[in-house]
C-alpha cells in the first residue's frame, strides 16, 4: 500500500494504478500456472508410482506367504 500511495503522491493516475495492479496480478498468476506445472506435474507422477507401489506391496506379500493350495482354492 505503501508503494502505490508513493506513485500517486509521485503523479500516477489511478488508471495507471488500476493497469499496474491488474499486471502484477497477471503476473502473479501466470507465473504461478507455469511454476505449478513444472513442479506439480514430476511431483504428481512421483506421488502416483510411491502410492501405486505400497497399493500392491501388502496383497503380494500376503500371496507370497500362501502356499499354491490355498492361492488356488481361495475365491
Amino acid at each position: 500500500m505503501k508503494e502505490y500511495g508513493g506513485m500517486r503522491a509521485i503523479g500516477m493516475s489511478n488508471r495507471q494504478l488500476v493497469k499496474m495492479i491488474i499486471a502484477e496480478a497477471g503476473t502473479y498468476g501466470i507465473s504461478g500456472v507455469i511454476l505449478g506445472c513444472i513442479i506439480g506435474l514430476p511431483m504428481h507422477w512421483v506421488i502416483f508410482l510411491f502410492t501405486s507401489f505400497l497399493a500392491v506391496r501388502e496383497p503380494a506379500k500376503q500371496l507370497q506367504r500362501m502356499s499354491i493350495v490355498e492361492n488356488i482354492s481361495v475365491q
